[in-house]
């Protein structure tokens, strides 16, 4: 089996990550409730609330950071991981597969929460336009956070628990309300992506740079986070 292929089997048979899709359906319901029970002329500006409080910093890096952690941390509990180092595939190559896995897992997971957010946005009048956005913004964010998530895993033994203090402490607080902070928030840079899509709606906090940036922040994290993953894995001890 390919190391991809292991690592969504581990992923799949494991019970958080469907305690995660419960996260993904109470955020989609949570924008569904809002949609219905909001007025109309307010929809655009909850959408931009939801995205920028919820969806994003919230949802997508504690799915997407979490998977990241899990599926290394799964295959060092295995052994799993003495099989792979085994064969003849470069350490960069099997971080990489295991940002992969983790990414693939998180945009499914993240389908309903996605689709609650769009159903929102669209019922104000964002457009295609405002919904390429939020599928960038998703799959981005979510790429970047499952890198760092294999990368935290690699450095540390409590990855999952070091991730979320990340998101709680810095995500959700200090980089949401600070303007000078929220530079070095992956969420930002998400949040900043969906912004993008509705240019008519004044209610987002996000970084002062354009969407190309955002995209480019987001990729560069995730390629840094599959190098120094690769580079990591070949000098650490195993399992």
């Amino acid at each position: 089996m390919t190391p991809v292929a292991i690592a969504m089997r581990a992923l799949l048979g494991a019970r958080r990550t469907w305690v995660l899709g419960v996260l993904s359906v109470l955020a989609g319901g949570i924008a569904l409730v809002i949609r219905f029970r909001a007025e109309e002329f307010r929809w655009l500006d909850r959408y931009a609330e939801v995205t920028e409080s919820l969806t994003v910093p919230t949802v997508v890096a504690f799915i997407a950071l979490v998977l990241g952690a899990s599926v290394v941390g799964d295959e060092r509990e295995d052994w799993t991981i003495l099989y792979l180092a085994a064969t003849p595939v470069s350490r960069i190559r099997l971080v990489a597969a295991w940002v992969l896995s983790a990414w693939v897992m998180a945009m499914l997971l993240l389908v309903p929460a996605g689709a609650g957010a769009a159903f929102l946005g669209l019922s104000g009048g964002m457009g295609a336009r405002g919904l390429f956005w939020l599928v960038m913004a998703l799959g981005l964010a979510s790429l970047a956070y499952a890198a760092l998530g294999v990368l935290l895993a690699l450095l540390v033994r409590r990855a999952i628990i070091l991730g979320l203090l990340y998101i709680v402490l810095w995500e959700a607080t200090i980089a949401t309300f600070a303007d000078s902070a929220d530079k070095l928030s992956l969420g930002a840079y998400g949040r900043r992506l969906v912004a993008a899509g509705v240019p008519d709606a004044d209610t987002f906090r996000v970084p002062t740079v354009g969407a190309a940036t955002a995209v480019i922040v987001l990729v560069v994290v995730a390629a840094a986070g599959v190098w120094l993953g690769g580079r990591r894995l070949g000098r650490m001890e195993l399992p």
